[in-house]
């Protein structure tokens, strides 16, 4: 079954890039079920809030635990469905990298990039008592702000808030994780990264990137050492894995073969062993459950 792609569309307010809706009742609203709890891939960005009951979301094939306090971050591009209870409450909150990072300066853009990388921080995070006092009011404000206050400055001032609540969740997220690097190397991490979500069925060798960005093997290395400690070989092979699944589950009409061409193997077996040694999966073990 071939992915869904949704783009942003706040069917409330069509000039709006910026949506806060409840998460019970978009869960239950007969419009999203025959949407949500299937594969799809977003284009702008999102953050689930969970206040209450438990359920289960996965993202770019991971299941994660929703339970009161948890906090899911998702980044446009990524593929993710919903697997709840009819007990989850809480909020979603959506809007674009337009609105997002609109007057803002250089230093929160890579903060707010940051939150929402699952390949810096997991995706999930839990709220402690606190904390979870701490983002209940701060979303509290945004919903109150985009409902019933004046308009004419309610974009800014919600702008300001998600700046607010993404530097929180940055802030609790680099305090639960181990995670400590220069500011310099995570601006070309990020590049790097740009580079390799943009190329990598052309090439997944270190001596490509390296030269495309006017760097060195050595380099990339230290960046990646320092942003996810480990090498920069694996990180790229992280990202190549990714975007293999997301083919297998999106070109169900092409055969395990003819994906192994387009991704860049020239012989499938090679891709069938690629694939198993770090899934323990094969290709089509894998993409069976999506057929």
């Amino acid at each position: 079954m071939k992915v869904r792609q949704f783009n942003y569309k706040n069917l409330n307010n069509k000039d709006s890039k910026f949506d806060i809706v409840d998460l019970e009742y978009f869960i239950n609203s007969k419009q999203s079920k025959e949407l949500i709890f299937k594969n799809h891939l977003i284009e702008f960005f999102a953050i689930i809030f969970a206040q209450d009951g438990t359920g289960k979301h996965c993202i770019d094939f991971k299941e994660l635990k929703l339970s009161k306090g948890t906090v899911i971050t998702i980044r446009k591009g990524q593929i993710h469905h919903f697997i709840v209870s009819k007990t989850i409450k809480g909020k979603l909150l959506l809007f674009t990298d337009e609105f997002l990072v609109n007057q803002v300066s250089k230093l929160q853009l890579l903060k707010s990039y940051k939150v929402f990388n699952s390949l810096i921080y997991s995706s999930k995070t839990q709220l402690n008592k606190l904390q979870f006092s701490i983002i209940s009011e701060l979303i509290e404000r945004i919903e109150v702000e985009y409902f019933e206050n004046n308009k004419i400055w309610s974009s800014d001032i919600i702008r300001s808030e998600i700046q607010i609540l993404v530097t929180r969740l940055h802030r609790i997220k680099s305090q639960s994780t181990d995670l400590n690097f220069k500011k310099i190397h995570l601006e070309e991490f990020l590049k790097f990264q740009e580079s390799v979500e943009t190329y990598v069925f052309q090439s997944n060798k270190v001596n490509f990137y390296s030269k495309l960005l006017g760097s060195s093997t050595k380099r990339l290395n230290i960046i990646t050492q320092s942003v996810l400690k480990k090498q920069a070989k694996d990180f790229i092979n992280d990202i190549y894995l990714i975007q293999i699944k997301r083919i297998l589950i999106n070109s169900v009409d092409k055969s395990i073969k003819e994906i192994a061409f387009e991704v860049g193997f020239s012989e499938h077996t090679n891709f069938h062993n690629f694939f198993k040694q770090r899934t323990n999966q094969t290709p089509q073990d894998f993409r069976k459950p999506y057929l």
